[in-house]
């Protein structure tokens, strides 16, 4: 069974989200939509809570030590056939309400999706910054916000966008070649209570790459995850997040 093969036999939590070729591109969309659902959702053994989408399984957010993961439903569809428009539309409603609903201090922003940036998908991605990040902090408090999807199959990091909105720490990642590339590893940098950033990230080989002035990195060859490397991923990320905690009772005192 597909989902056996790609979920429970990773060695890390997985999730699948939805994409053209999964529903729409099919002979029967809805038909196909609705069986992809079937397969995939509810999601099973995810390590955090899990806020989901009362009607639509596949729209997921969940909180990791201040950093806030939103799936959304974006397809790059045809102008013939515009099923895919409803879902732009609950999707950009669905980063509103978990931003705005969200208590705790948010780091930064996981925008997870399948669809590349395009005049089509634009109202989205528009709606997302007039209506929640530029109504919800001033510029320079903007927690730093990531789009990360596939589509295009090539490499690329774009931040067009983010320059003719004025946003000034969001990045549009696309990755490559699906499930010939390696697994894209993202670490995050520890901060204090005022959000600035203790330990800065470097980029250290040519395919690791930083932004927000280190926050982030993301590397592009790590290679395929066995049990030894998520333990030593663990590890580093209780390391991290003890580092943290001190600091920022030292930084409080």
């Amino acid at each position: 069974h597909i989902q056996k093969e790609l979920i429970k036999k990773s060695p890390v939590p997985t999730l699948i989200l939805p994409g053209d070729n999964d529903w729409y591109d099919c002979e029967d969309p809805p038909a196909a939509l609705e069986q992809f659902r079937s397969v995939f959702y509810p999601v099973k053994h995810w390590p955090y809570d899990l806020q989901v989408h009362p009607t639509y399984p596949e729209l997921l957010a969940w909180w990791h030590e201040g950093i806030l993961f939103i799936t959304v439903h974006l397809i790059h569809g045809n102008l013939q056939d515009l099923s895919w428009q409803p879902l732009l539309t609950i999707s950009a409603d669905w980063v509103h309400e978990v931003v705005t609903a969200e208590s705790r201090p948010i780091r930064g922003i996981f925008l997870l999706g399948h669809s590349l940036r395009s005049p089509r998908t634009r109202p989205f991605f528009e709606y997302v910054w007039n209506n929640t990040m530029a109504p919800t902090w001033p510029l320079d408090k903007m927690p730093p916000t990531m789009y990360m999807h596939g589509d295009g199959h090539d490499w690329s990091i774009d931040t067009k966008f983010s320059h003719q909105v004025g946003w000034k720490f969001y990045h549009d990642i696309q990755c490559d070649q699906g499930g010939l590339a390696d697994p894209l590893v993202v670490s995050v940098a520890p901060t204090n209570d005022r959000g600035k950033v203790l330990e800065a990230l470097d980029a250290s080989t040519p395919n690791q790459y930083t932004f927000a002035h280190g926050f982030y990195r993301i590397d592009r060859q790590r290679g395929m995850y066995d049990e030894e490397d998520a333990k030593k991923q663990r590890e580093e990320a209780s390391r991290r997040s003890s580092t943290r905690a001190r600091r920022a009772k030292y930084t409080r005192m």
